[in-house]
This record gives structure tokens, C-alpha cells and sequence, in this order.
């Protein structure tokens, strides 16, 4: 059972309160705090402004109770590392004062085994993640002090950060609070001691840490990071064109793209934007452009595969849509019209007239014209016309696909 701090919801206690009881022993009141977990990381709560803590019925209150935001909270202690009782020669001890003095060291060791404030192996674990250490590259040192050193230089390991609760600290086995007790630099490679007293002559001064090795990797903070498990990830906007040499290739990308990252992509067959992925497949102009990008035997120009004479009934089998273009010629007579039909039926049943075209001859010129239409793919077409009379000169031009 933790020492140091206490979580809920436990039995029949519930987020919906404000108040909640504090079961574990403090010094003070005033060094109990709350935190709640969101699922993915522990977030600092606010308490009540005018009673946040109640040492009478060893109780603290929430500005606003916990509900839904938070699975679970933790009330936990954090103990001040600030010296309460300075023992002086000649005085008399009190239990009080010898109690205090033994609670406070008592108090701050189980927050920090307990990891009660969920602060303290955090940070070993982002110092580890940063310097590429595993739990085969911890490291240490020993200094001897001598009553007026406060800096010693560390030389068995190469620090990877400067982070005091990445490392582990104590004097003559007493273990010493980051951040209030040490500083750590890496350049030069230093352990520095706070407050106004070095450590004694002939204590032994011992220097742990979980980021070590120095052949590591550093990698910063802004890039990678950890998630609620642990787990190393890239942080959101942390890869830009800079890293990624060579451009974005296919080997780069596993799996696939989310459709959702792709919400700005505009679907030419309806306009729209955030198009589904249904619709992203079957859009003909999305298809139309890949196609043209890549080697296609059928994209012949000039070519008669799939030209026709008039009242041929052909279907357009390309799989894209197929441009067709036919001139008639006629010596001397009106052409009454040309025109192409397209048809989802082979009997070209609910046919539909792309284009027409009419035109009037005379005895002195000779008269021409042209329909040029595109043929949606799998439908049906023909071009037919009519003449004032005889016979006319079919000029058939090829058709390609699209």
C-alpha cells in the first residue's frame, strides 16, 4: 500500500465529489496536491480558492469535481526539502522536534520510491529515450567530500541531460532531492551541490543515472517523446521536408494514407471536399489522371481501332472515355444533319444526342461538316445522318482514349 499518496476511485468513492479524504500522514496539509489522469497523461487540478485543505478532518476540496474528464485522480504528498528543525549544541530535544526532523527524510524518500508525484521515473525514462540507453547502460560514480567543494566533475559516464531527476543522488546513503539538493550540467560534466553547507569531510558522495552511455544518440526532446505506455513516438509536426532526403516514395510509407488526411482533396466529379474513400476511388478524374501518368499501349493517337462508319452501333470497351470525331462530305447537296448518339444500351433505347450539325449545299459549292464528341466509357454510340439526295463521302477520323 503506497505511503505517499492515495488514487480514486476506490469503492464506493466516486469522481463526482469535491472532497476527498487524505489517508496517509504529512507533515503539513498545506504539501498535499492533486492530479488526474486523462487517459494519457496526469494533469495538475485546481483546488477550492477559499477551503482547499482542511487539517481538522484531513480533507482536500476541488474547485470543480472530477466527472467524466478524469478516469482517476491522485491526491499525493510532496514534502518541502527546506530544513525544519536546525538542532543546535547545548539545547534540549524534544520529541517534536526529533519526530519532525526524521518524518521530513521519511516522507521525502517514500515520494520518491512511490514516484508519488508520477514526475520523478518520467523523467528518467524521457532521459533514457533522449540519450538511446537501455537498462544495461546505467552508470556511476563516487566522490569523497571534503567540507568546501560544492562542484565535482564526473568522468566515469558522459551525461545525457540535465535533468535532475534522471539521476540518483546521495550522501553517505542518504538520498538527496532533485532539483533542491543538485544540479547536473553537461558542459563541463558536472554534479553541483545547492544550499549553503558542502558536503562533510570524508562523505561518500554517489552519483546514479539511467543516461549514460557515451556513444549514445542524442536526440531532442521536440522530436521525440513518450506516450501514457512508454512508448517512444514522433511528436505531431516534427517531420519536415528537411528529413525526409529524397523525397516521399512508396518504400516510406507503410501501410496506407487515412482518408481523413487527405479532407482537402477535391473529387471533380462532384466538387466537393472531404470526400469519402468510396468516392475517392471510383472519381474517373482522379483514375483519368493516374492512368495518363503510367505506360498505356491503348493511348494511341491516330489510330482507327475504334473509328466507326455512320449507323455502326459500337461500345466504347477502353475503360475510359473515348474521344471520336466524323466529317461528311457532300458534292453539291444540303446535309440535313450529322449527329452522334450515345446510349448506355446495345439497342441505343434512351440514346441521347451529343452533338448535331446542318448544313446547305448549292449547285456551285460543295458542302461539309464535323460532330466531335467524347463516349463515356462501356456506353454505346453511332453517328447517322441525312441527305437532300444521293450519296455522300464519309470521311472517318480516328478516335483515341482519354
Amino acid at each position: 500500500m503506497p505511503q505517499s499518496y492515495k488514487e480514486y476511485p476506490s469503492g464506493s468513492v466516486t469522481l463526482t465529489a469535491v472532497t476527498y479524504a487524505v489517508p496517509f500522514k504529512y507533515l503539513s496539509i498545506d504539501d498535499v496536491n492533486v492530479i488526474g489522469f486523462d487517459g494519457d497523461k496526469w494533469i495538475p487540478l485546481t483546488l477550492d480558492a477559499s477551503a482547499p485543505r482542511d487539517a481538522v478532518n484531513k480533507t482536500v476540496t476541488l474547485a470543480t469535481a472530477p466527472n467524466t474528464l478524469y478516469t482517476k485522480i491522485r491526491l499525493y504528498r510532496a514534502t518541502s526539502t527546506t530544513q525544519l528543525v536546525d538542532f543546535q549544541n547545548g539545547s534540549r530535544l524534544s520529541e517534536s522536534d526529533l519526530d519532525t526532523a526524521y518524518q521530513q527524510g521519511l516522507f521525502a524518500a517514500q515520494e520518491i520510491a512511490e514516484d508519488a508525484s508520477t514526475s520523478q521515473f518520467a523523467a528518467v525514462r524521457e532521459a533514457g529515450l533522449q540519450s538511446g540507453t537501455s537498462l544495461s547502460n546505467f552508470a556511476s560514480q563516487s566522490f569523497t567530500g571534503d567540507n568546501s567543494s560544492f562542484s565535482f566533475n564526473i568522468t566515469a559516464f558522459n551525461p545525457q541531460t540535465t535533468v535532475a531527476e534522471a539521476y540518483r543522488v546521495s550522501i553517505d546513503g542518504v538520498m538527496q532531492s532533485p532539483t533542491d539538493a543538485y544540479s547536473i550540467t553537461l558542459s563541463p560534466a558536472q554534479i553541483t551541490f545547492l544550499g549553503n553547507d558542502a558536503p562533510p569531510t570524508g562523505s561518500k558522495i554517489v552519483v546514479v543515472t539511467a543516461a549514460s552511455a557515451a556513444s549514445a544518440v542524442s536526440v531532442d526532446d521536440v522530436t521525440i517523446g513518450l506516450t501514457s505506455a512508454n512508448k517512444a513516438e514522433i511528436k505531431d509536426l516534427s517531420v519536415s521536408n528537411a528529413k525526409l532526403a529524397g523525397g516521399i516514395t512508396q518504400d516510406k510509407l507503410a501501410g496506407s494514407i487515412a482518408t481523413s488526411k487527405l479532407a482537402e482533396v477535391i473529387d471533380d466529379d462532384t466538387m466537393t471536399t472531404g470526400v469519402s474513400a468510396t468516392s475517392l476511388a471510383s472519381s474517373e478524374s482522379i483514375k483519368a489522371y493516374v492512368d495518363s501518368k503510367t505506360s498505356d499501349p491503348t493511348r494511341d493517337y491516330e489510330s482507327l481501332t475504334n473509328s466507326t462508319v455512320s449507323n455502326n452501333v459500337q461500345q466504347n470497351a477502353t475503360g475510359r472515355p473515348l474521344w471520336t470525331s466524323f466529317t461528311l462530305y457532300a458534292s453539291g447537296r444540303d446535309i440535313n444533319y450529322l449527329v452522334l448518339e450515345v446510349s448506355p444500351n446495345s439497342d441505343m433505347s434512351g440514346s441521347t444526342r451529343i452533338g448535331q450539325s446542318r448544313m446547305l449545299g448549292s449547285g456551285n459549292y460543295d458542302s461539309g461538316t464535323q460532330v466531335t464528341g467524347i463516349v463515356p466509357s462501356n456506353y454505346y454510340w453511332k453517328y447517322k445522318y441525312s441527305l437532300s439526295s444521293g450519296t455522300p463521302s464519309e470521311m472517318v477520323h480516328s478516335s483515341f482514349v482519354l
